[in-house]
């Protein structure tokens, strides 16, 4: 399956035609990106709500699917800054 690789020079210099064949060949598409490697993302608004909201396939706190919650690493931050560390992110 061919992915795209978003840090390509080309891809940064202009996206508008990459990103036009992205949507164009589905709501969801491989992409490379540099560390994390091969993954996929959306290409529609439609389509990253219906993933955002799919509690069968997707955990939102990582504690229901045997991880930790993010925010005990952040025990250093004062009280008030913590709310940030429940986000989209990482929650």
């Amino acid at each position: 399956m061919p992915h795209y690789k978003i840090n390509d020079p080309d891809f940064l210099k202009d996206p508008t035609a990459t990103l036009a064949h992205m949507r164009a060949e589905d709501a969801l598409v491989r992409i490379k990106l540099p560390i994390i490697r091969l993954c996929w993302a959306t290409t529609t608004d439609a389509a990253a709500r219906d993933i955002l909201k799919d509690d069968a396939h997707f955990a939102r706190n990582p504690t229901n699917a045997g991880g930790r919650y993010i925010g005990r690493y952040y025990w250093f931050l004062p009280r008030f800054m913590r709310p940030l560390t429940r986000n989209i992110l990482g929650f």
